[in-house]
């Protein structure tokens, strides 16, 4: 017996035993069916047909000379490898068709009609060439163990299939299906492994090359894209990349909404601080400085939502810069005094002085997040004391700066500590506190200081307070303060701005009235414009401007 017709049977046996457990596992475990992978199970049935009918033809041989089984055989098996050829150009085609829409369930493919209409066409292609095959004549050749075809039948057999596999190459070329670089390379690696097998064949006929070929890109095509496990994977990559897509949308929208909210709180605060400053009765001054509060309450929460949706859209960025490490701390320190004013609360302060004077880092971002914890622990405590603690430790260039905020205030449970940082979390004391706020603070605290690179820490008592502890490493420069920019003095005095010509642009004129209300003090009357083009046609035609004040967020 030829060792090349038993090599080709056992490679044969070993490719029918593994497709077929391809077929059941596919039968039992995929529940999720798009497209795709609809195909490519029928294209296993036709496999495991193609190699049983092509095996049964050699057996055929071995056990009888029946020339009409043999013939028979053999037909079947020419139009089930024309079938599996023209089912695999469709399964490519579906691949690479721009209206392919990738993982979506074959019900809820909304041009799944279109694909039908393409599957006629393959479906007709195919109905002919097999009568074709049925009819043109066959010849068989025996000897031995050994049987091989020839004659028009498996001619035309040999064209159609060139025929088909150059197809495969067209619609790679004019699919236009974007990501597709790897499974064009796959289908080109198929092409030369089907069309290397059918010239073998085409030469050497007792070698069965085609269909242990065609066995062979079946199961690569398992491998490569239609394992149910790695399709798993993939379909949970997308679900994670179509979540974060929404979750950028999400972000998108709140940024938006923050800034169309935050217009018209700004025209209520401006206009309530110009009233504040008019002549009226003590009791209207008292109302309208509630107003202002209660605006100013609002405006915080809407700019805390502004920050989390730019951090949750990667689009708030740490800005360092050098900055005088006293002036900041002596910053945190008076807001401290000034905000526990009226309240029976002891501010304690603990400053390391071997702090060096001048750092580099987001100094913007370490305020906030320190005077966010300073001004919980103070909201929260009724009475007592409030501390905070600021020292550093060197290491080489820069500082590990720690920022301690204690408190001996209402404190938070133990199984509540976990959720403190978690976004509109607001968590419940054992004390009864009315207090405002949307539980964003800490959320955007934790999220910043780790922006920062930093670290944040809580430990707390119920009943006895709360210690809220942050660690960021900073560079320090070796400068003298009065080298950096940020010693700047703030003016403070108002003064006289008459001789400058200034522009307000805004597309909201309650804003613009709000600006001119306020400019007033610096004795301006600035001109009003309502959009950009507006005032690019009036510097177009000469008009100059000192100071321009420009609406960030604006139409054109």
């Amino acid at each position: 017996m030829d060792s090349s017709f038993l090599t080709s049977i056992a490679f044969q046996l070993i490719s029918l035993f593994y497709i077929s457990i391809v077929v059941i596992k596919y039968y039992r475990t995929e529940k999720f069916q798009t497209l795709d992978n609809f195909v490519y199970k029928i294209l296993l049935y036709c496999m495991v047909l193609i190699l049983i009918v092509d095996m049964s033809s050699v057996a055929a041989a071995f056990i009888s000379n029946i020339e009409s089984i043999n013939l028979t055989l053999c037909k079947v098996y020419l139009v089930l490898l024309l079938s599996w050829l023209l089912l695999f150009t469709y399964y490519i085609f579906c691949m690479f068709s721009k209206k392919n829409q990738g993982y979506v369930e074959i019900k809820d493919n909304k041009e799944i009609k279109y694909f039908v209409k393409v599957f006629k066409i393959f479906a007709t292609i195919a109905t002919i060439g097999n009568l074709a095959i049925m009819f043109l004549p066959i010849n068989i050749y025996i000897k031995g163990y050994q049987m091989y075809s020839y004659g028009p039948a498996c001619n035309f057999c040999y064209i159609v299939a060139a025929t088909t596999l150059l197809s495969w190459l067209a619609i790679i070329v004019f699919g236009n299906k974007v990501n597709t670089t790897k499974k064009a390379a796959l289908v080109v690696l198929l092409l030369v492994i089907m069309f290397g097998s059918a010239t073998i064949q085409y030469f050497f006929p007792t070698i069965l090359a085609v269909s242990s070929a065609a066995s062979f890109a079946s199961m690569i095509l398992y491998f490569v894209l239609e394992n149910p496990d790695m399709k798993m994977i993939e379909e949970l990559n997308i679900a994670t990349s179509q979540a974060d897509k929404a979750n950028m949308a999400k972000s998108e929208f709140l940024s938006n909404m923050s800034h169309e909210i935050r217009t018209p709180l700004n025209a209520i605060v401006g206009f309530s601080r110009a009233l504040s400053e008019e002549e009226i009765s003590p009791k209207a001054k008292e109302e309208v400085n509630e107003i202002i509060e209660s605006a100013n309450n609002l405006l915080q929460i809407v700019n805390a939502i502004l920050d989390i949706s730019k951090i949750d859209a990667a689009r708030l960025e740490i800005v360092p810069l050098e900055y005088d490490s006293a002036k900041m701390i002596n910053k945190l320190v008076k807001y401290a005094q000034e905000n526990a004013q009226g309240k029976p609360i002891e501010i304690r302060t603990q400053i390391d002085n071997k702090i060096p004077p001048v750092l580099y880092g987001d100094k913007n971002r370490i305020e906030q997040v320190t005077i966010n914890l300073l001004s919980n622990a103070i909201k929260y405590t009724k009475e007592g004391y409030v501390s905070l603690l600021i020292n550093s430790e060197k290491k080489d260039d820069e500082c590990i700066l720690t920022i301690v905020v204690d408190d001996s205030g209402i404190g938070i449970p133990k199984e509540q500590l976990n959720e403190l940082f978690d976004q509109f979390q607001k968590v419940e004391t054992v004390v009864d506190t009315k207090t405002d706020g949307a539980g964003l603070g800490l959320a955007i605290t934790k999220k910043l200081v780790e922006l920062m690179g930093g670290t944040i820490s809580v430990e707390s008592v119920v009943g006895k307070g709360t210690r809220f502890k942050i660690q960021l490493s900073q560079k320090i420069l070796d400068k003298d303060v009065s080298e950096i920019e940020d010693q700047v003095e703030e003016q403070v005095d108002v003064f006289d701005a008459s001789q400058y010509k200034i522009a307000v642009i805004d597309d909201n004129n309650v804003n613009l009235k709000v600006a001119k209300k306020l400019l007033k003090d610096y004795n301006v009357e600035p001109e009003l414009i309502l959009s950009g083009p507006e005032l690019i046609e009036k510097v177009k035609f000469g008009s100059e401007y000192d100071i321009i004040m420009l609406d960030e967020m604006m139409p054109r």
